[in-house]
């Protein structure tokens, strides 16, 4: 009962679910003389993949919904996608504000990395959601180019239809070519984050 009341039919019978969280089915069988009926729970969950395992069109709605945190502003985020939007200068403040204290870092010491890594984590998920809900927070695993006979930069992902040069040429270290170039970053933040 994906949407109460629709009925769907086939021998096997596909079906996607569109909703987050657990969901009663209900299935109705006529391969015998007497009607089978049985119910079961289906739990949807959204799975992070590793970005090369993407399909090309998973993979441009992903970048699609980052580009939209780097360049909407958090109140204009918020005004066009609901109260889970995060623009990314929200999420570098977070994490300059629990990481970039002189007098300690609240997030990379003892056990505070994977507590605070997994909320900003879910946080950034939230808001590309609010952009795009078909999408995650998928991840690089750079131990796979570690393991690999080149050199990390020379990753695909490092390619200008993914994230850019990991080491741009040009004078003011911004990426010049591709996706990503010239993606704005907040400057003069002072007003906005006690720690720029």
């Amino acid at each position: 009962d994906a949407t109460p009341g629709v009925n769907h039919t086939g021998n096997p019978m596909h079906f996607t679910f569109t909703t987050l969280g657990r969901t009663k089915v209900h299935g109705l069988s006529f391969a015998t003389a007497d009607p089978v009926t049985e119910s079961f729970e289906v739990t949807v969950k959204y799975v992070r993949r590793e970005l090369r395992d993407l399909s090309v069109t998973d993979r441009r709605a992903y970048f699609d919904a980052l580009g939209v945190i780097y360049s909407v502003g958090q109140e204009a985020g918020e005004k066009k996608y609901g109260p889970n939007y995060r623009s990314a200068a929200w999420l570098v403040r977070e994490h300059l504000e629990g990481a970039g204290s002189k007098m300690c870092d609240h997030w990379h010491d003892d056990a505070g990395f994977v507590n605070h890594h997994i909320g900003i984590t879910i946080q950034m998920e939230r808001s590309i959601q609010a952009v795009d809900p078909r999408v995650c927070s998928h991840y690089w695993d750079y131990t796979i180019d570690a393991l690999a006979d080149y050199d990390y930069s020379e990753s695909i992902i490092f390619d200008e239809d993914w994230f850019g040069s990991s080491s741009p040429r040009s004078d003011k270290h911004v990426i010049e070519t591709g996706r990503w170039a010239f993606t704005p970053v907040m400057q003069h933040a002072h007003g906005f984050s006690n720690i720029t």
